[in-house]
């Protein structure tokens, strides 16, 4: 069914009947119009993404997320280690 329905979109732009010596898409021109407060979206989003990208290639920034995994890993192992004491 779903064939059916592309192949009924294409059907003017295959142009069967031989007597229509004009092509569809003849007079289509397209406006390309930009909306200029979009625009400096790019560059403030481009800005964020590299930003962070700086931050995450620091080492001292790494260094504090290993120090957190490490602590709860080491807490947990304590806690784990400890358990059977109790």
């Amino acid at each position: 069914r779903s064939l059916l329905y592309l192949l009924e979109l294409l059907l003017p732009f295959l142009n069967l009947n031989s007597y229509n010596y004009k092509p569809i898409l003849e007079n289509y021109h397209p406006i390309i119009m930009i909306n200029p407060f979009f625009i400096p979206t790019i560059f403030i989003y481009g800005f964020l993404i590299y930003s962070n990208i700086k931050k995450m290639s620091e080492h001292h920034v790494r260094q504090d997320y290993y120090d957190a995994t490490r602590n709860i890993y080491f807490n947990l192992e304590e806690r784990l280690n400890n358990k059977g004491s109790r």
